[in-house]
């Protein structure tokens, strides 16, 4: 994000005629009126593609005039309540690669109870744009960008982590990335589209496993993991 110098921004800020924002502001206002009130209605039960822009706008108070000027449709309304929970979610797996040497299995599982647990909680913004890409050619796109930028730093930490010597040194980082991310994407979907998000004590276990066996135990001595029997 840019920002500016302390007395450039000062300057900016005395020169603003009072209650005049920029349009990017007004629209970030618009998105936290609007996530709640989505929230709520995914929560009860609705399903984003059947929600139409007076049902969404009723919902947050505000005109669909008012949404208009901001919004192309509820395609570009759910990019921009979404993409903030996908780089937290991106965020949170970033930490998966980057165990020290002497990483263990409960540190591993720490960082998966941190992955399930952002999922969870904006599970159903999540499982909204899961839907609404099968059929949006722009939402599909849009979020498809984001997953490959997700990628490319999993890939590069990965990387890093082979370099440190704490990463199985065999392994094709881009291949690797791609198929653990696309894995607990749709894992992640079935449990929540089942309830089974609900109590993911055991999920977090085997999941934590099976990122364990992958990227770390090839560079560990057998028993020295600290996971579980059950695992």
């Amino acid at each position: 994000m840019w920002t500016m110098p302390g007395d450039q921004h000062a300057s900016t800020t005395r020169l603003e005629p009072p209650g005049q924002r920029s349009r990017d502001e007004r629209r970030h206002a618009i998105v936290a009126r609007l996530a709640p009130a989505l929230e709520d209605l995914l929560d009860e039960g609705a399903v984003y593609s059947d929600l139409s822009v007076a049902a969404l706008s009723g919902a947050a108070g505000i005109s669909r005039s008012r949404f208009y000027v901001y919004f192309e449709d509820t395609g570009d309304l759910l990019r921009a309540l979404t993409e903030d929970a996908i780089v937290e979610l991106f965020d949170a797996t970033l930490a998966w690669w980057a165990l020290p040497q002497d990483g263990t299995w409960e540190q591993l599982r720490t960082v998966t109870e941190r992955i399930f647990a952002t999922y969870r909680r904006h599970r159903h913004l999540l499982r909204a744009v899961e839907q609404v890409a099968t059929h949006d050619s722009a939402v599909r796109q849009y979020f498809s960008t984001l997953f490959e930028s997700g990628l490319e730093g999993y890939a590069a930490e990965l990387a890093e982590g082979q370099t440190r010597g704490s990463l199985d040194p065999t392994l094709e980082s881009h291949r690797t990335a791609e198929l653990l991310a696309s894995m607990t994407q749709s894992g992640l979907y079935e449990l929540t589209a089942t309830g089974q998000l609900d109590n993911p004590g055991r999920w977090i276990d085997s999941l934590t496993t099976i990122v364990w066996n992958t990227l770390y135990a090839p560079t560990h001595e057998p028993g020295q993991d600290g996971a579980p029997d059950h695992a």
